[in-house]
């Protein structure tokens, strides 16, 4: 049948009704037969084909698209692209026609590239992470895998191992197991489930050694099993040195995939945890940076297979794209692929977009890992906080990721379980139970790492106990190892962990015993080995934890709380009750240990946490005590004896929870200063704080603190803050526990309204006592703190106005009253809404009853002229006004206002939840939401005892409490606070953070600091908070060079400086006013042109050190910048500038007198009018660069310590000048030296001594006038060392001293003229003046 083409048909048929027909028919056949042809057009399908690849046959099949890729098995090209091929549908032919698939090698099929990849018979998979060479124990090596011990691997799976370790010719490989010192019990260091488990490693006692802290596997091939045709390994632990090289071996088994930190659907490999892989399913609109392209997929097949094997169900199937092209008619394709490697090629039309494969590397996060471990009083118990826990590492998702560990029990270190009670749903912040366990007090801590390299993260250490049962005491003991067992001997401490249980329980019936011998009152409850100091083959030594008390007393009944008795139960020697049984205890103890040790001198019993009293004598034969102090505290004397900076002689408290508390070692008894001033406050004080008042009229109490504050407030010394705080502190706890334990049935109406009205007066009486504090010299306060007694008070303050808050309203029953308005103190109730308001000076106090008017927060803000207030606020708040926020408000209401200071509220779905954390504990308490705020006008209470890092509360300190909730919050509670900073000031801010008063430092766990968002002005800071206390927004301060030790000068050397540098001011400025009364008196002296130079630039010295010392100082310059009054601060630092630059202006000038008075001595005389040319210059030019500084860059001035240009304007404004002036001056120094030595050509004989001292002398005026001592300046600027810093301060500022000593004091002609006239002055005869001009002058010329 003959075949004709269609198109050549079509095209004939076209042809031939053109000619036959009338034109006017032309063009709709035309069009007719056009389209018929072209729907009967056939498109040509492209035959099926195979081609053969390493791997197995490709198919290549046409499904519908012009393009395609091989089924089956892909095919590849030698660039490494994968190779599509195009079916010419016109031509039904392939193009290209034949291909050649070029081999992709694939030496695994589960285990990641990167790992080695081992099977056994059954084609189970075992994943290794093998070191190319021997090395170094390196603890991260292994991090992500999953197993330790070869034993633990099933038979097949070890088959395998060995058949690779025989292979590899491998004998000994790392375990990742350390211990933390020679005899503490090596721990597993892999993070997961196993971090931290001890290892039971049955190590011979002659094998423990210093240097041994790590641990091998040996392995030794001992022939076959016949059996089970399994090979016999010795698999055998050794204690090996951490610096030997061998092989590391890591083994994983699991699925070797975590999801740990990465976005939802992403997931990454165990030990590659912050190299997240997923697919985007929901942002298809653009590219990820990062996207996966099918030759990197096939590069990385094993890696995404694992990770995209857990993508969910109905994801599985679906396509997403791994490349892209466009072909020669610019039509958009798409290579896409599903979770089977099914590979289809798609046309992109009509905007059809696919998801993509990426990797993203988790680099940083927004908030820290946390843990914190603490006592919750609400929950009453021992609670870890995480924060942030997204990014702790997981090895899956019912992992905790965090491990807690205590040795409060018989083993060294065992691990402590612990329960989630509540975690929120973005995993920002989990909270666990820690369950106690032992039968003694023991160190809880818990420890977890991050994605980001295995980062480890500790919480703080926490002791803790399940039931007191007695007072615990740290012996020193040596223990016997060897122990008979039915006459057989065996040493117990071969395996000191499994067996530190019977070790303890032996010494424990050997004390037992030995106390029997003296004492019938001791009961010791149990012995608990706590740390080995030393092993040696029969005994070792090491710290026993004994608990002990005395028979028939509370604790020994286990029905002691606390240690703490009543506060007025002291004995003649004023030791309290309950100080005395534990002594009593300690003291029968040592008598045990010594029976026990045979060795009375050497025994060490310590209490595990006080430091108990010591008596000494003076040499007046007066009788002292150091007062009982806790382990980290300072102990004070029970007389009062100070020293002469009015602080109270102090002894700290030293030790740890294993080795008990000791006193520090004193090198010299106290000097008490007490009898040489008058002291009529402090005595007051010190009486009222021993008085037997504090509990039966607390309230009273605290009233005379009030007193005494209210007219010596600013006499105070550090002493008096010490009592008052001790005063306020036992005198609120006690008022507390009476109110407490008042019940209906007890009390009348009446007792219970003279209480409740008694704790009012006395909250009252605190406020005023805190503004009365802020007028108590700063110094003063800082002194204090290291006594604890600032927090003393804040902590008084806290709950005794939190405790308030919640008392019932007894307004119209019987005689109460209410709290009376006074100049300095205001009440405002509104009872309508459920709001009361305390106003004073320096301190708001604010109870919220959100149930009345849904009100749960204020707002406070600037005055401005439009503010009109039916109330006024007082002292640091005169400025301002405060405004109410409801529940339902959101944050975007109020905080763009641009008068706003600070703003707080509890949000509605907080205060609906706030019972949650409670809840899940079992607790169901019902308690009535009342939401107290205190507005602290400044941090200056806010002292901690450690030398920290200088911060400073810009602002106001904002504390919140909800009585009879946990501070734990189940959802974050914003704060608003507005940033004072100036920009300036902002550049030289090291930290700037929202942080809380833990009643020790600023801390910052639990907040979330929000920026960047732009629906808030730059100037707020929002911070988020999970948990209720004292909250300011923070900003430290560094004026040097950063991360510079040198620079960055450390307390110490900051105090020595300063000593130093007002040393050496007050001798210049002393010196310079000798040279001026000089030439005042003697007109002879000033009117030579020496002198006028000289009183030039001393006047030029005394311009700098009096706006150094006395106008630019640093607290005025931090008062102008944080003020923002930055006029002044330019004016001052300006001023500054322009006084160092004339100083070394003129130094240039006595430079170039110099050179001619000893270079060239002839020739070149002076130029007319020479002095008055030459003030013109020094005091004019530099003029300019202050002027330009000034001009251009004025925000530098702002940047420092003090008013003072930095960054650009310091190096060309300052520091180049004088750079170049000195460069000048050392150069004609140079000159002299050598034109001076170079005249004298004979060398010096005994005679000539003068000469040399003359030279000497010479030399050295010389290296103070023309200021070479501003080097030692720019060597320590630049961190050559902290010694440069010490010459600076020691030589710089003595250049007016040194001046005065060689013009005045030295050279004879002024000596004699000052020795006339002091003649003279006791004869009153005036005829020196008239014959000092006679003298003859030798003094120095320029």
């Amino acid at each position: 049948m003959l075949k004709i083409n269609r198109k050549v048909l079509c095209a004939s048929i076209d042809a031939f009704w053109l000619l036959k027909m009338p034109k006017r028919f032309v063009l709709l056949l035309l069009v007719c037969l056009h389209i018929s042809c072209t729907l009967t057009k056939k498109v040509q399908k492209c035959e099926d084909n195979i081609s053969e690849t390493s791997e197995g046959t490709a198919y290549w099949k046409f499904r519908g698209t012009r393009y395609t890729t091989s089924e089956d098995f892909l095919c590849w090209k030698e660039s490494g692209e994968v190779l599509v091929r195009e079916c010419n549908t016109a031509t039904g032919q392939w193009v290209p026609e034949t291909v050649v698939c070029n081999q992709r090698e694939r030496h695994q099929t589960y285990c990641p590239e990167d790992l080695v990849e081992i099977r056994d018979q059954d084609g189970d998979v075992l994943c290794l992470k093998v070191s190319s060479k021997p090395q170094k124990y390196d603890d991260s090596f292994c991090q992500g895998a999953d197993l330790i011990f070869p034993h633990k691997l099933s038979e097949h799976a070890a088959v395998s191992f060995t058949k690779f370790l025989n292979e590899s010719k491998l004998t000994e490989y790392w375990l990742p197991v350390q211990r933390e010192s020679s005899y503490l019990p090596f721990k597993i260091r892999l993070p997961g489930e196993q971090w931290g488990e001890v290892v039971d490693d049955k190590t011979n006692i002659l094998d423990f050694r210093s240097d041994k802290k790590c641990m091998s596997i040996r392995y030794s091939p001992q022939g076959q099993n016949k059996n089970r045709k399994i090979p016999k390994t010795d698999f055998s632990q050794k204690i090996t040195g951490c610096d030997e090289l061998l092989h590391a071996i890591c083994v994983f088994e699991g699925d070797l995939t975590t999801s740990s930190g990465c976005p939802k659907g992403q997931g990454a490999l165990s030990y590659r945890p912050s190299e997240c892989y997923g697919v985007e399913w929901q942002n298809l609109s653009n590219n990820p940076q990062d996207e996966i392209r099918i030759n990197e997929y096939f590069r990385k097949r094993n890696t995404l297979r694992l990770v995209l094997k857990h993508l969910p169900k109905e994801q599985k199937k679906e396509f997403f794209q791994v490349g892209n092209f466009a072909d020669r008619f610019n039509e958009e394709y798409a290579i896409t692929m599903n979770k089977d490697e099914v590979v289809r090629v798609v046309h992109l039309e009509n905007n059809l977009k696919f998801p993509f494969l990426y990797k993203r590397q988790i680099t940083t996060q927004a908030n820290p890992v946390q843990l914190m471990l603490k006592f919750d009083a609400a929950l009453q118990e021992l609670i870890l906080v995480v924060y942030n826990g997204e990014y702790l590492w997981r090895i899956n998702e019912d992992d905790d990721g965090v491990r807690c560990f205590s040795n409060a029990d018989y083993e060294l270190q065992r691990t402590a379980k612990i329960d989630l009670i509540w975690e929120n749903k973005d995993r920002t912040k989990s909270i666990f139970k820690v369950k106690l366990v032992g039968e003694g007090p023991g160190e809880y801590w818990c420890e977890g790492h991050t994605i980001f390299d295995f980062h480890l993260v500790t919480s703080p250490r926490v002791v803790a106990e399940k039931e007191r049962r007695g007072h615990s005491f740290a012996v020193r003991l040596n223990v016997n190892c060897t122990v008979n067992n039915k006459n057989i001997y065996e040493n117990l401490c071969r395996n000191i962990n499994k067996n530190s249980k019977i070790l303890a329980k032996n010494v424990l019936a050997e004390l037992r015993r030995k106390s029997k011998e003296f004492s019938r009152d001791l009961v010791i409850h149990n012995a608990r080995i706590m740390r080995i100091e030393k092993i040696t083959a029969q005994d070792m030594e090491c710290w026993v934890h004994l608990t002990a008390s005395l028979k028939n007393s509370a604790v020994d009944n286990s029905e002691e709380e606390s240690s703490e008795e009543n506060d007025s139960s002291e004995n003649d020697d004023q030791v309290r009750h309950d100080t005395s049984v534990r002594m009593t205890v300690w003291n029968l103890l040592k008598e045990a240990i010594s029976a026990y040790t045979h060795c009375k001198n050497t025994v060490v019993v310590r209490s595990t946490e006080y430091c108990f009293p010591d008596t000494f004598r003076l040499d007046n034969d007066e009788t002292y005590q150091w007062k009982q102090a806790e382990i980290g505290q300072v102990g004070t004397l029970s007389k009062l004896c100070l020293q002469s900076n009015g602080m109270p002689y102090t002894r700290k408290c030293n030790g740890n929870f294993i080795e008990g508390a000791y006193w520090e070692a004193l090198n010299e008894n106290p000097v008490c200063e007490a009898h040489k001033t008058d002291l009529k406050v402090t005595k007051t004080l010190y009486n009222l704080s021993s008085s037997k008042k504090l509990k039966t009229s607390p309230e009273k109490m605290v009233k005379q603190v009030k007193n005494i504050l209210q007219d010596n407030a600013k006499k105070f010394i550090p002493v008096d803050i010490h009592f008052a705080a001790n005063i306020v502190q036992v005198s609120v706890r006690n008022l507390d526990n009476y109110i407490l334990s008042l019940t209906t049935n007890t009390t009348t109406i009446e007792e219970q309204i003279r209480a409740y009205t008694a704790f009012k007066e006395t909250t009252q009486d605190l406020i005023h006592i805190y503004n009365y504090l802020i007028d108590v010299k700063e110094k003063t306060l800082k002194m204090s703190a290291k006594l604890n007694s600032t927090n003393k008070l804040l902590e008084a303050f806290e709950n005794a106005l939190s405790a308030q808050s919640v008392l019932p309203d007894l307004r119209g029953i019987g005689n109460s009253n209410e709290l009376e308005s006074s100049s300095d103190f205001e009440v405002l109730d509104y009872d309508d809404i459920g709001v009361s308001v305390k106003i004073s000076p320096n301190l708001l106090y604010f109870i919220l009853n959100p149930l009345i008017a849904n009100i749960s927060g204020i707002a406070m803000f600037k005055n401005n002229n439009d503010t009109e207030l039916p109330y006024s606020l007082k002292g640091a708040f005169r400025n301002e006004h405060y405004r109410f926020l409801q529940s339902n408000h959101q944050i975007e209401d109020f905080i763009n206002e641009p008068d706003l200071q600070f703003a707080t509220y509890v949000p509605e779905n907080l205060l609906s939840q706030l019972d949650t954390i409670l809840n899940a504990n079992n607790i169901t308490e019902i308690t009535n939401t009342i939401v107290v705020i205190k507005v602290y006008s400044n941090d200056k209470l806010f002292q901690s005892q450690a030398n920290q890092t200088a911060q400073s509360a810009l602002g106001r300190v904002v504390s919140i409490s909800l009585p009879g909730h946990s501070t734990q919050l189940p959802e974050d509670l914003p704060i608003a606070f507005r940033n004072w900073q100036s920009d300036s000031l902002k550049h030289n801010t090291t930290t700037d953070m929202c942080s809380y008063w833990n009643f020790e430092s600023w801390a910052s766990d639990g907040i979330r600091q929000e920026s960047n968002r732009s629906d808030i002005s730059s100037d707020i800071v929002l911070c988020q908070v999970s948990h209720l206390t004292p909250f300011a927004y923070l900003v430290g301060f560094n004026f040097t060079v950063e991360e510079s030790d040198e620079a960055n000068v450390r307390p110490n050397h900051g105090q020595a400086l300063d000593i130093i540098t007002v040393t050496g001011c007050t001798l210049s400025l002393l010196g310079i006013s000798g040279i001026f009364i000089t030439a005042a008196i003697f007109s002879s002296w000033r009117q030579k042109p020496s002198s006028k130079v000289l009183l030039q630039l001393s006047a030029a010295i005394a311009l700098q050190m009096i706006i150094l010392c006395f106008i630019n100082t640093e607290e005025y310059s931090l008062h102008l910048i944080i003020n923002k009054i930055i006029p002044s601060c330019v004016a001052i630092g300006a001023l500054l500038h322009y006084s160092v630059l004339v100083q070394f202006f003129w130094m240039i000038l006595i430079a170039y007198l110099q050179f001619k008075r000893y270079v060239q001595v002839f020739g070149g005389g002076r130029p007319n009018r020479f002095f008055m040319k030459a003030t013109i210059f020094c005091w004019g030019v530099p003029l300019i660069p202050v002027v330009l500084v000034a001009v251009l860059d004025h925000d530098s001035f702002s940047k420092g310590p003090i008013c003072y240009p930095s960054g650009y304007a310091l190096y060309f404004g300052i520091i180049m000048p004088i750079s170049i002036i000195i460069i000048a001056n050392f150069i004609i120094f140079c000159l002299i030296i050598y034109n001076i030595l170079a005249s004298s050509t004979l060398p010096i004989r005994r005679n000539d001594t003068p000469v040399l001292i003359y030279q000497i002398r010479l030399s050295v005026l010389l290296f103070f006038l023309l200021g070479f001592t501003w080097c030692f300046g720019i060597l320590s600027s630049i961190k050559a060392g902290i010694v440069f810093s010490y010459l600076f301060s020691l030589t710089a500022t003595l250049q007016g001293f040194v001046i005065f000593l060689y013009f005045i004091i030295l050279d004879p002609v002024t000596r004699r003229m000052w020795c006339k006239f002091v003649c003279q002055l006791c004869s009153n005869d005036k005829s020196f003046l008239q014959s000092s001009s006679s003298d003859k002058d030798t003094t120095q010329t320029y």
